[in-house]
């Protein structure tokens, strides 16, 4: 008997592209699903928009939560032994839950991820591109994962019974609002492994509302909250993974040199800068010192980086 899929949309506000996230849901070729949406405490009538649509089941709660707590309470609503997460703004193509559930065929498989596009509607024009231009890893990722949250979280569909084996009935921190997946990841693939499914299979939406775009300083504090309970985990572990954790210290950084640069800071953003490039000397770090000093405005930097993504991405390979 095939099993139960659970997919949760948790939302606040978001009306325009709501519609669109429960249609896709709807749209599964595979069976049985159930579709569940959270209202956290939204302004916008959401509950007229899911009545249009009579599969898809609603619950609201009258004070906003944290992202966390919100993903928890819904998950005590949901009856699925599978389990996918879909954003207000983001979208499932239809193959998306079919091409996943065998992954979980092998029981050592805790959570299975895909490819999909990011696209931006603006200046006229949408513009897709792929999330992975290289197959990422896949199996026992964890010493990978220390290093860097390659995990799409648009994509993932999660085990139930091998998240709470790790994790209990509460999945997620209740004190995080954006480091909840990749508090998840490391939790439940430290024992557990991951799966990819090499297909286009999800769309994310990206705009200048993004919440990880706008809180970013929510970030660096949950990722060193992460880290400490980390180590206090597992006290060997900067010597077992010294190279995945310079990259884990590295990333915390370049989220600081972001935070200082839109806030004009030049000289704080420089020395992050600097100390992105000692851990992890990539292009990336690299390039930003020479342009600290001259370019000031990181957002139109980034605004004029994403329209060259989206011209690359014009030309495949």
């Amino acid at each position: 008997m095939s099993p139960l899929v659970s997919i949760i949309i948790n939302v606040h506000n978001n009306a325009r592209f709501l519609p669109a996230a429960i249609e896709s849901a709807l749209a599964q070729t595979y069976s049985p699903i159930e579709l569940l949406v959270y209202d956290n405490a939204s302004e916008e009538d959401l509950r007229s928009i899911v009545a249009r649509y009579p599969k898809a089941r609603y619950f609201r709660s009258e004070e906003f939560l944290p992202l966390g707590t919100a993903r928890n309470r819904v998950l005590e609503m949901a009856q699925g032994e599978l389990i996918s997460f879909l954003d207000s703004d983001d979208l499932y193509l239809p193959r998306k839950t079919a091409c996943q559930v065998p992954l979980f065929e092998d029981p050592s498989v805790a959570v299975a991820f895909a490819n999909g596009v990011e696209f931006h509607e603006g200046e006229g024009a949408l513009t897709e591109s792929p999330i992975y231009r290289r197959r990422p890893p896949e199996g026992a990722v964890y010493p990978r994962l220390l290093g860097n949250n390659f995990i799409s979280w648009v994509t993932t569909m999660f085990r139930r019974s091998a998240v709470e084996a790790v994790s209990g009935r509460r999945w997620f921190d209740e004190s995080f609002e954006i480091c909840t997946d990749y508090d998840l990841y490391l939790r439940v693939l430290r024992q557990h492994r991951l799966r990819y499914a090499d297909e286009i299979l999800c769309k994310y939406r990206w705009h200048g509302t993004n919440t990880s775009q706008v809180k970013m300083h929510l970030t660096v504090r949950e990722l060193h909250v992460i880290l400490g309970r980390l180590i206090e985990g597992e006290p060997e572990l900067f010597v077992r993974y010294p190279r995945e954790l310079a990259r884990y210290l590295a990333m915390i950084a370049e989220h600081q040199i972001v935070i200082h640069w839109r806030r004009r800071e030049t000289r704080p953003a420089l020395a992050w800068a600097w100390r992105a490039c000692l851990l992890s000397p990539r292009l990336a770090n690299l390039a930003k010192i020479p342009l600290l000093p001259v370019v000031s405005d990181y957002d139109s930097l980034m605004r004029l980086w994403g329209r060259l993504r989206r011209w690359r991405a014009a030309f495949p390979r």
